[in-house]
This record gives structure tokens, C-alpha cells and sequence, in this order.
């Protein structure tokens, strides 16, 4: 895929949405959603440059086979889970690292009960000349549904401070909102990744105030955003985690700002007995024995209720990526809660070990 040597969009744009020109409505019934940073389809098994501070984790890249073998997991576990929008982040496309693999692509061949897509890209160059990583670069966001697509469109996000080279070659972090077709009132989903490495700079204060413009934008109607905002819920979260990890959260979290919305993990879920089993981000770091933090999360419209969520964190799908998804049925309050399809029962895992180095090699 060819890429440009600098992409830098500055303002909102439309993007691409895939899939057939007719099919089903939302109509005001449940919704079942799943956000999950994907890793860029890496699997487990490795220590990246950028997973220790300072960056001198030993890996730049995973092996095909860990490639191929995560893609296929992926798909496995979208398929039980049987959500009705799927939010993903991190998801490689033409980039070095991955053997410049169409992940977007084999998502949508390998799912289509979900034939409904949009991406938008926010990291794409044809030649990065960071030491780690020197070559082409190609990241995106993507929604997969099996409700019709009617439109969607690429909102930036505020960039780090720096030099124009630095931000030229750096991360265009965005949100990609993707409207549904509906028979009822309007519904709006969204897939975010915000920065890392940014305390210090006000980034991280900017991108939560930006998007939660584009919540209150959306308020007429209903929506629901997924993310790895990169972000824990508030002072006490801050306070749980390992000293070596604490500089990367500000005392007070940024993220109080769109806390106005209900969002799964909500704090109080995060504050109570059960808190491990909200946990969504188990580091590459040697270190790390688990999930130690929630960093992703659903936010929603009030006009939304949450029938049931959970984070999905079993053996096989932990074996996939550094975060667990997330899964929320979403109803409207006043509505009969519309009953499971068959196809949403829980299924069997497949047997086998996604991500797992070829041959226990490290791939350089």
C-alpha cells in the first residue's frame, strides 16, 4: 500500500464506509457494543521498545506467524462475543512492522456476518526514521457492524507540542464516528485512541475536552464511544498502580471531564470489590503478572442504560493483545430488553496459542 512520506489532516473528514448499500436498522432496540485495542495484531509473547521507560524494550516488530495466528484470534472472539458494533483500535495497514498486511482487510473477509466498515487513519507515513523503527508506518481505527453504515467521518484530535518534524512523522490521534442507520432516533458510534507519553504537555486535557465536544454534539441523539483513552478514572486508580507507573497519570485524571456520560468501567465499578475483573491493560513489561489498570472504556449517551457489560478476559483472548476487550449492552430506558440471539450464546474457544513467538524466536 502506498503511503505518503507526511500525512497531517487538520481538519474533520469524511471517510470511506464499505459495505452494501441496504440492510438492517438499529430501531431503538439493544445494542450490544465491544471496543478492544488490538495491539496492531501482535499477540503477547513480546517486549516492544516502547513498553519500558526509558524505550529499551528488546522488540521492534512480532513475527508473521504471531501475526497471522493473532488476526485469526481476533476474529474467534469478535465471533462469540456476537456484539452488533465492533470498535478497534490500533489496526496495521501497510506498515513495516507487520509485513505491510491489510489487517482492515482480513478483518472484514474473515467477519462477514459484520459487512459494514469505516477506518480512518492515525499514524501513516512511508518512511519514519526513528531509530526503532525505520520504514513505512500505517495505523487506523475501524468499526465493524452488522447495522448499516449510512456515513462516517475522521475528527482530529489535539497533537503533542513540538517541533513540526516531530509532529509531521508522529501520531494524528482522532476519533472515528461511524452513524448507524436507524428508524428511531439518530445513533452515532465511535472508536478514539488518545495519546501516550504526553503528561506534562496539557495533550491529554485538550483531547478529552475536544471529545467531549463531540459527545455533546451527538446529544440530540444516542451514541456510544469506545476507546483506549490512555487515561485511569481518577486519584484512587492513580494510587493503585506501581510507583514506576505513576508518572504517566496526572494526580487528578483528565478524564473527570467526560465522566459527565456513563461509561463502562464506570468509577464505581472500578472503586468496588469486584474492581480486577474491570481491568483492561496487562503491560509487556517482564514485570507485570496481569491486568493492573482500566484505560479503555465505553462512554454513552444518558439517554442509553447498560443492561449488562463485562470485560472479556479469558486465557485465549488474554493471550492476544496487552488489553482486554469490552463488552456493554446498551438499551434505551423504557424499552423491553430485547432477548439474546442464538448466535450471541457462548460459544467455544478455539484451541491454540495467538501471538506466541515462531519457534520461540525474537524477531528484530
Amino acid at each position: 500500500m502506498r503511503h505518503p512520506l507526511v500525512y497531517w489532516p487538520k481538519s474533520e473528514e469524511a471517510v470511506e464506509v464499505s459495505g452494501p448499500a441496504s440492510g438492517p436498522e438499529w430501531g431503538g432496540r439493544d445494542l450490544r457494543v465491544m471496543t478492544w485495542n488490538v495491539q496492531y495484531a501482535a499477540g503477547r509473547g513480546y517486549v516492544f521498545f516502547y513498553d519500558t521507560i526509558p524505550w529499551g524494550g528488546p522488540d521492534e516488530r512480532p513475527s508473521p506467524f504471531a501475526v497471522a495466528s493473532t488476526l485469526e484470534g481476533i476474529a474467534t472472539v469478535i465471533e462469540r462475543e456476537a456484539p452488533d458494533v465492533v470498535l478497534l483500535q490500533e489496526i496495521d495497514v501497510g506498515a513495516d512492522r507487520t509485513d505491510r498486511v491489510d489487517q482492515a482487510q482480513v478483518l472484514r473477509r474473515r467477519l462477514p456476518d459484520w459487512p459494514w466498515s469505516a477506518t480512518a487513519w492515525y499514524w501513516r507515513s512511508a518512511f519514519v526514521p526513528h531509530a526503532r523503527v525505520r520504514g513505512a508506518v500505517g495505523l487506523q481505527l475501524m468499526v465493524l457492524s452488522k447495522l448499516r453504515i449510512t456515513r462516517a467521518r475522521r475528527v482530529p484530535l489535539p497533537l503533542i507540542p513540538g517541533s513540526w518534524l516531530r509532529q509531521a512523522f508522529g501520531f494524528k490521534r482522532a476519533i472515528l464516528l461511524a452513524e448507524l442507520a436507524s428508524g428511531a432516533e439518530p445513533l452515532t458510534v465511535g472508536s478514539t485512541h488518545f495519546d501516550a507519553f504526553a503528561q506534562g504537555t496539557g495533550t491529554m486535557q485538550r483531547q478529552v475536552e475536544t471529545t467531549a465536544a463531540a459527545c455533546r454534539s451527538l446529544d440530540s441523539g444516542s451514541w456510544a464511544l469506545g476507546g483506549d483513552f490512555n487515561l485511569v478514572a481518577s486519584s484512587a486508580e492513580r494510587a493503585a498502580l506501581d510507583p514506576s507507573q505513576k508518572a504517566s497519570y496526572a494526580e487528578t485524571s483528565e478524564l473527570q471531564v467526560l465522566q459527565e456520560w456513563p461509561s463502562v468501567p464506570s468509577v464505581s465499578d472500578l472503586s468496588g470489590p469486584e474492581r480486577a475483573r474491570w481491568l483492561t491493560y496487562h503491560p509487556n513489561e517482564p514485570v507485570s503478572s496481569g491486568p493492573d489498570r482500566a484505560i479503555d472504556y465505553i462512554f454513552h449517551s444518558q439517554g442509553l442504560v447498560r443492561r449488562s457489560a463485562h470485560v472479556v478476559n479469558d486465557a485465549f483472548t488474554a493471550g492476544l493483545s496487552d488489553h482486554l476487550p469490552i463488552v456493554a449492552e446498551l438499551g434505551r430506558p423504557g424499552e423491553p430488553e430485547a432477548p439474546l440471539s442464538p448466535e450471541r450464546a457462548e460459544r467455544p474457544v478455539r484451541a491454540g496459542k495467538p501471538g506466541a513467538r515462531a519457534r520461540g524466536k525474537r524477531t528484530a
